[in-house]
């Protein structure tokens, strides 16, 4: 389905392929986005045309975010349009490199002198963000006039979060601008972590873990017989190995963690187990639980940091459904 626009910019009901080329062939219509296809018509106001209010649905997840457009029709939902939002995984390592080059670029600017005013700059009263320097308020509130509150600081989110949510905000304020958009309704889905890694723990098992009373690092060589679980060595210093590593999505868990002597460590290096020649040790690592720990998150379902503004979904309402 083709977005169309009405004479003004106003979304209008969506229309076919076939549609959409007929009115750019008969002059009725220019097009106004290449990505996403949108088309604008010359000859008719939103006032002009009956338009039929669309509830865009979204499905969070780690890694892709899924975007269904549908239209209640005779009791049922039918699909209208479809996407998904890829979010950034590398955000951390972004920041990371961007602190080294400002560290680098500063320890070159010898003649600069220290400006310890400038080190932390202090809450605005209003939203809590940081304000301008010298002021008490960031510069949106201050030409928005928002009332000073006290406390209302918001919840701090870490930056790959928020880039989540901002990129899930972007999405649905674009597609605000194409389609007619009436409601909002994001699932809400929870995982236990624990049961995913073993469905049938139960009881104390379940309360306490594997871990009960004992030390990751005593727990993971007391496992391995205090040996490396490499080359079988025993009366050798042991370190504890991810079997898959850290740099490649690997947690630092008890099933991820072997222990290893020093050579087979830096004989490995980057590789996985597997990889390293040594199968049967990659078997015992399970299920990475870093999606579900994404998606567990409570600020990704609609918390104060991730709703959508009124001013851009005209009448949004946000619903909730438990999975």
């Amino acid at each position: 389905m083709v977005p169309v626009l009405d004479s003004r910019g106003a979304p209008l009901d969506p229309c076919t392929e076939k549609r959409a080329r007929l009115l750019l062939e008969r002059g009725r219509a220019v097009v106004v986005s290449r990505n996403p296809f949108a088309i604008r018509l010359k000859d008719r106001t939103a006032e002009q045309s009956v338009v039929h209010p669309l509830v865009c649905k979204l499905d969070p997840g780690s890694a892709t975010d899924g975007v269904a457009l549908v239209r209640r029709q005779e009791g049922t939902d039918v699909l209208v349009a479809a996407a998904h939002v890829e979010h950034k995984r590398s955000v951390s390592k972004a920041i990371a490199r961007r602190a080294g080059y400002r560290k680098r670029r500063r320890s070159k600017l010898w003649h600069r002198k220290e400006r310890s005013s400038n080190r932390r700059p202090a809450p605005c009263t209003s939203c809590g963000a940081n304000a301008v320097h010298g002021r008490d308020r960031c510069r949106p509130c201050a030409e928005a006039r928002a009332p000073r509150t006290e406390g209302a600081r918001p919840r701090r989110l870490p930056p790959s979060l928020r880039a989540r949510v901002d990129e899930t905000v972007h999405a649905i304020e674009k597609l605000a601008k194409l389609y007619p958009l009436a409601a909002i309704a994001i699932e809400v889905a929870r995982f236990d972590a624990q049961l995913l890694r073993d469905p049938g723990v139960s009881g104390e098992g379940y309360q306490q873990g594997p871990l009960y009373q004992s030390n990751l690092r005593e727990y993971v060589l007391h496992r391995d017989g205090h040996r490396c679980r490499y080359c079988g060595r025993r009366g050798v210093a042991l370190n504890l190995d991810h079997v898959t590593p850290r740099s490649r999505g690997g947690a630092t868990r008890a099933d991820n963690l072997v222990a290893c002597c020093l050579k087979c460590n830096k004989a490995k290096g980057n590789r996985d187990a597997a990889e390293y020649g040594h199968p049967e040790v990659q078997a015992q690592v399970d299920v990475p639980l870093r999606d579900a720990a994404y998606v567990n998150y409570p600020a990704l379902k609609g918390g104060a940091c991730g709703k959508v503004p009124q001013a851009q979904v005209d009448q949004a309402k946000t619903s909730t459904k438990e999975r």
